[in-house]
């Protein structure tokens, strides 16, 4: 971007809105790893404290906190998701404000050291505390991820490391229970072994806070993506107006995590009644649940899929398909059924979950704070949608499962938004000089497009003709 442009750039962007990444830094191969590394730190480390809650439970106060084992592990795990929820819009913003890798490193510390803090914990509110703390630092790594993917230019690798990421993930929340239930079956077999709950849980708790701490060392003795691309420039769109073209995507993310919460709560109280299932056969439609997930995300980092595929399609197939998943779980009798079904709705969530992050990345000003947004209000999804899920369940037994079906259907409706159209990017540019630039980086994006037609239409009243021939190639 020459000297003109960014002259343009400010008089057409006002003094009070942020400025994000352009669109030119990319991915690094190093970098990328180490926030795929941190994903699966975060993954494994909520994935290891769930089978050590009782035992949290008892150190805390055994007398008083077993009677109400329930209430507790639930006030556990929502003070986590809370803060997780209210984190990722802070780092998102910190992000736009520090720079990635700042804020990844503080992140990442924050949240190994509030991870081995809980083996010290030994009244409720420092349970409560630490656990509120863990969620607020791990909030640290979804949006960061997505805003250093949202900068690079080629869609291909966005798509990647949306994909990458998730599964990373993923695997860390496989990997957590089998992790903490080793750690207890070596402690059990120690000679002269006692009550080792605290050695338990800061092992246990010590090997996702190491690999978050060595992630952080690495990207301290990694150079700035952001400084080595040359930065914090303005955006292809307004921030203001990004935000506005992407609230189906928001509505999106709330709505895939609200069907996995109520589903999640659904299954082991309708599975007993309704298909005869134990609890090992529920464990393994979880497992089935997780695999299929994780198996799609990986053919999604494999594949230009998300990169090809209109934004519609993605949207529309796949809420059609979750909705497809739950209706086919309310008709299954036996536990073949369950399976098909579990198997077509984990395919579909687990292709929307970096579909959405990668669209959003595609709006072409995808900040930090943007992509934090998207990030808290899906694990917001996921919490309502537990609670909703068990209070369906008690009014309406096997029959809230058709209606989280035809919620699920509903969200076909987002893939109809405008914001859909991948070249309706224009309708939100700036005038003026700044065209060019427009015409360019739009240019950029999407390379095999060179319709005349829809960015007339689109820019009626913006002032882009000017762009419009840049986009067709004359880059004046």
């Amino acid at each position: 971007m020459n000297a003109a442009e960014r002259a343009a750039n400010a008089r057409n962007h006002g003094a009070g809105e942020p400025r994000v990444r352009e669109r030119g830094m990319p991915l690094t191969t190093q970098f990328a790893t180490l926030l795929i590394g941190a994903s699966f730190a975060v993954g494994l480390g909520y994935g290891a404290v769930l089978p050590l809650m009782p035992m949290i439970l008892v150190r805390i106060d055994a007398a008083d906190v077993v009677a109400s084992a329930g209430l507790h592990a639930g006030g556990l795990t929502s003070a986590y998701m809370f803060a997780l929820f209210t984190g990722s819009f802070a780092w998102g913003r910190a992000a736009d404000r520090l720079g990635i890798r700042a804020a990844l490193l503080a992140g990442l510390v924050g949240y190994a050291l509030s991870l081995v803090a809980v083996a010290a914990a030994t009244v409720p509110a420092w349970a409560y505390a630490l656990r509120a703390l863990a969620g607020f630092f791990a909030g640290a790594v979804p949006p960061l991820a997505g805003a250093f993917a949202a900068a690079d230019p080629d869609p291909v690798r966005r798509a990647r490391m949306f994909a990458a990421t998730g599964a990373a993930t993923l695997v860390g929340l496989l990997a957590g229970p089998a992790l903490s239930g080793g750690v207890v079956w070596l402690m059990e077999h120690m000679p002269g072994a006692g009550d080792m709950s605290a050695a338990t849980l800061f092992w246990s708790m010590g090997a996702p806070a190491s690999i978050a701490l060595a992630v952080a060392f690495a990207a301290l003795r990694t150079p700035d993506p952001e400084k080595s691309a040359g930065a914090l420039t303005d955006p292809l769109l307004l921030p203001s107006r990004a935000w506005a073209r992407c609230s189906g995507l928001f509505v999106a993310s709330f709505l895939v995590l609200f069907g996995l919460g109520a589903f999640e709560v659904m299954l082991p109280l309708l599975g007993p009644r309704t298909l005869g299932l134990d609890a090992g056969s529920l464990a393994l439609l979880f497992a089935e649940c997780s695999a299929v997930m994780l198996a799609v995300q990986a053919a999604l980092f494999f594949s230009p899929a998300l990169a090809r595929v209109p934004g519609r399609a993605v949207i529309a197939v796949g809420f059609a398909l979750m909705a497809v998943g739950a209706a086919g779980l309310a008709l299954a009798r036996t536990g073949w059924g369950a399976y098909a079904a579990i198997a077509v709705l984990a395919f579909a969530s687990g292709w929307l979950l970096p579909a959405i992050g990668y669209l959003a990345s595609s709006a072409g000003s995808a900040t930090g704070t943007l992509l934090g947004a998207l990030t808290g209000l899906g694990v917001l999804g996921q919490a309502v949608g537990s609670l909703v899920g068990g209070w369906l369940y008690d009014r309406a037994a096997a029959g809230a499962l058709w209606l989280l079906a035809a919620v699920l259907a509903a969200g076909v409706a987002i893939a109809f938004r405008r914001e859909f159209d991948p070249h309706a990017a224009l309708l939100a540019a700036p005038a003026g000089e700044h065209d060019a630039a427009v015409g360019r980086r739009f240019r950029a994006m999407h390379p095999r497009w060179t319709g005349r037609r829809h960015i007339e239409s689109c820019a009626s009243g913006h002032g882009t003709a000017r762009g419009a021939d840049d986009i067709r190639g004359s880059d004046q």
